[in-house]
């Protein structure tokens, strides 16, 4: 069913370690539906895109941080990580880490947000 493909897209174990610290019921799977249907719809994306384009280091660090805590949140792993180090490299003022690995991140990031989306028929 959806619930099965959707959880083949994120870290299982993380979302449980996640919902039991929150509190919630592993097991609701429409509390969990929601959550990834909130994650699409306030996808940081294009803003990134643009700061980026802008070299506006200061914002484009704040929204690496909601893509790696948003992430975080629902168990997407490797798009955490990626935007974590892409999030404390510009914060130490290491912005050609940004530069070199930003476009291989903003693809990651569109497809799984694609992955999320087809998977949710949204």
């Amino acid at each position: 069913g959806v619930g099965n493909e959707m959880l083949a897209l994120v870290d299982k174990r993380q979302i449980e370690r996640r919902l039991r610290k929150e509190h919630l019921i592993v097991g609701d799977a429409e509390l969990f539906a929601e959550t990834l249907r909130m994650y699409v719809r306030d996808r940081f994306d294009d803003e990134l895109q643009k700061l980026f384009e802008e070299k506006n280091w200061t914002d484009y660090q704040r929204v690496a941080h909601s893509v790696k805590s948003s992430s975080n949140m629902i168990g997407a792993t490797d798009i955490f990580e990626k935007a974590r180090n892409i999030e404390q490299s510009v914060k130490a003022g290491n912005t050609g880490y940004a530069e070199e690995n930003h476009d291989a991140f903003m693809k990651d990031y569109r497809e799984f947000l694609d992955k999320l989306k087809s998977t949710l028929e949204l």
